[in-house]
């Protein structure tokens, strides 16, 4: 995995909990202290991460990560808005534009192993959303992107994640409803 994430991992820790919190997860991950944005890791390191994280905040690894995907736009839209800013307009052809967005980053990053979306059962106001990666668990911060990108695109959003590996499936399937929110009048 790119030192990006990793770096992520540590400025949502950070902001939200102080460098002493971080201290204390990166040490009981086992991990450096400074990534490097277009390095590899072994994935093995952002697993312990979460697993540390989880175990010293007192939260599952399913918020850590719910939690983390949520972050990830807001980091993502810091440093790299650019790319954001060409894969959509709205929480919807954003959404549809991930594995374009995607392929435009792996022409950076070569090693680069993009999970693939997929919209399928398209009403006004709702989808279905399969996801597939080669990563096992991440399911939970696909929920946190979809909150992120809800956040960002001024979009309240309902994600349920109906069903997926558990059930012998080889891709995560989630139902997503949205509605763009509305200025109120001033009066």
């Amino acid at each position: 995995m790119y030192g990006l994430i990793n770096q992520a991992v540590k400025e949502m820790v950070v902001e939200g909990h102080g460098e002493a919190i971080w201290e204390k997860i990166r040490l009981e991950a086992g991990v450096v202290d400074v990534f490097v944005s277009m390095d590899q890791y072994p994935e093995e390191v952002t697993d312990k991460l979460v697993r540390a994280a989880s175990a010293i905040l007192h939260l599952s690894p399913s918020d850590i990560l719910a939690g983390f995907g949520q972050y990830w736009v807001g980091f993502a839209s810091r440093n790299y808005d650019y790319v954001l800013d060409m894969s959509g307009q709205d929480f919807l052809a954003f959404i549809k534009n991930l594995n374009n967005m995607h392929a435009r980053i792996g022409l950076w990053m070569p090693d680069l192993k993009p999970p693939s979306f997929l919209v399928t059962d398209e009403t006004p106001g709702a989808f279905k959303l399969h996801y597939r990666s080669s990563r096992n668990g991440y399911a939970p911060m696909v929920k946190g992107l979809l909150t992120g990108l809800g956040e960002r695109f001024n979009t309240d959003v309902t994600i349920d994640h109906v069903r997926g590996a558990d059930q012998g499936l080889n891709y995560e399937e989630f139902v997503v409803t949205y509605a763009i929110r509305t200025q109120s009048a001033i009066l």
